[in-house]
């Protein structure tokens, strides 16, 4: 450098080194030399500190200045970075088709990254026509080109089936490609196929060890999912506490699924204090994020008054704001305020639309349309119809569906009476922490239905469902310390139970205490 100090060449590749060894002021003092000696490779260069706000104030203006300074010098790579400016909308408001106009030229010039940036226009229909054929097209010549985020989109299209038959295999080989080629995205999704078990055996040790890659390098999103391996305990000794920390970090860098993470462990008491207050807030904060999932445990917490005053108005807009945003559980709980008539008129017809609408991949939905057919709501009762439905959500894993389900095998609705298959059904559905199925399996217990009469066992399954809330059970535990059966008689304990179960709103245990009350 003092042997050709004012060689332009050699000032620029010594701010290379300073930019490389991040003294960003150093190296903006050498760019700046070299583009006095109008030396073009500078230019885009002295842009990037400025965008990135490296050793000098971010400004978005400044760096556009430099990027179309070396664009005029025929950098294609200023022309790609022009092209992002204009598609993020940074310095200045958004403008799709100016974007598309310089990836254009990027892309033509040979800039493979340029080729993924225009698909991903054509991807998503912004200024241009949506043309996912096309955007294929254009991922595959960003990665024939080795660019690593063309290889990560083609891995989307394939792992979402975007255009194409959805193929998990093609998916994780494009991500492990990419992953190959430093992307952090595709290592935070090949964690997520790792953790579904998708185009590979589940494991989620691999998913822990991608999660963690992807986090490293300042993915977010990353962090939030390595959380919820720690929330779970898949692949790591279950740790609320460390599943917060994670939590907290994608929050506090905007994450929205972080937000609304902690959301739901403020909303469960999961490694914290049970607080409905906190996680409105955190679920409100992730749905000002455009976090679908979020809106609709908002319209849960209006449709169920916790954290909030008890508002159907509010639990259908929530719902319907997630239901459009493709939110199959939303179109569900939609559904249901219509079917139960709460902040809209009873409307089993429109219930009945919005369950069938995802009806082919959502248990929740198959089991509501079981109740509308075993109820005769809104469709001619049905109880084969309702079995049907019932059964297809059992398939799935849907607890209430089991319930359901062993009720009718109870009741002989629609089916044979089968107290056995009932039981069997209800003891899946309170192993998957059913509360109705926990007390229909004490009253069978009580009554002696299908297994012998038992008021120890009874009284265990009415004491777990009393720990959930039901009213029901209390009074039934109420019950057996007032007549002694199964437990010596005491008052103080009937009366403990009625009580928790009036205070609840169950009138039956309100006359209970009346009655004792009398004696």
């Amino acid at each position: 450098m003092r042997q050709y100090p004012d060689v332009p060449r050699f000032i620029y590749q010594a701010g290379r080194v300073a930019q490389a060894q991040r003294d960003f002021i150093q190296a903006k003092q050498l760019f700046e030399k070299a583009a006095s000696l109008n030396y073009a490779a500078s230019y885009l260069n002295l842009g990037v500190l400025f965008y990135e706000g490296s050793g000098v104030p971010k400004d978005y203006g400044a760096a556009r200045g430099w990027y179309e300074k070396a664009a005029a010098a025929n950098d294609p790579a200023a022309m790609n970075a022009i092209g992002a400016l204009y598609e993020q909308g940074n310095g200045e408001p958004k403008d799709y088709p100016q974007a598309r106009i310089w990836y254009e030229k990027a892309a033509a010039a040979g800039i493979a990254v340029a080729s993924a940036n225009l698909g991903r226009l054509y991807l998503n229909g912004n200024g241009v026509p949506k043309d996912v054929g096309h955007a294929r097209s254009l991922f595959e010549t960003a990665a024939a080109g080795g660019d690593p985020i063309g290889m990560r989109l083609l891995g989307i299209v394939y792992d979402r089936g975007i255009g194409v038959t959805a193929d998990p295999l093609q998916a994780r080989q494009w991500y492990e490609k990419a992953a190959a080629g430093g992307d952090a995205w595709a290592m935070n999704n090949l964690g997520w196929l790792y953790e579904r078990g998708s185009g590979t055996t589940k494991d989620y040790e691999e998913a822990r060890k991608w999660y963690e890659k992807a986090s490293t390098l300042g993915i977010k999103l990353a962090s939030v999912n390595l959380g919820r391996l720690y929330q779970t305990g898949n692949g790591v000794p279950m740790d609320p506490a460390r599943a917060r920390s994670l939590y907290e970090t994608g929050a506090n860098a905007g994450e929205p699924s972080g937000m609304r993470s902690l959301g739901y462990l403020y909303d469960h008491g999961l490694g914290v204090a049970q607080d409905s207050v906190q996680a409105r807030q955190w679920y409100e904060k992730a749905a000002a994020g455009g976090d679908a999932w979020a809106m609709n445990n908002l319209g849960w917490l209006y449709e169920q008054g916790r954290g909030v005053a008890k508002d159907y108005g509010e639990a259908r807009k929530w719902y319907e704001k997630a239901s459009a945003l493709g939110i199959r559980l939303a179109s569900v709980n939609l559904g249901r305020l219509y079917q139960q008539g709460e902040g809209v008129p009873i409307d089993g017809g429109r219930a009945k639309t919005l369950y069938e609408s995802v009806a082919d991949v959502e248990p929740a939905a198959m089991r509501q349309l079981g109740v509308l057919y075993d109820r005769g709501i809104g469709v001619p009762l049905d109880y084969a119809q309702a079995r049907a439905w019932y059964e297809k959500a059992v398939t799935l894993g849907d607890a209430t569906a089991m319930n359901n389900l062993g009720y009718m095998y109870e009741a002989g609705q629609g089916v044979s009476k089968d107290l056995g298959r009932a039981r069997d059904l209800y003891e899946r559905a309170a192993a998957l922490g059913q509360l109705f199925a926990m007390t229909n399996l004490g009253n069978l217990y009580r009554d002696g239905r299908g297994v012998p009469k038992d008021y120890g066992a009874a009284r265990q399954w009415y004491e777990k469902a009393a720990s959930g809330g039901r009213t029901f059970a209390m009074v039934q535990l109420g019950d057996f310390y007032r007549l002694g059966l199964g437990v010596p008689k005491d008052a103080a304990q009937a009366r403990k139970w009625y009580e928790a179960a009036a205070a609840a709103g169950d009138a039956s245990a309100s006359r209970a205490l009346a009655g004792m009350k009398r004696r």
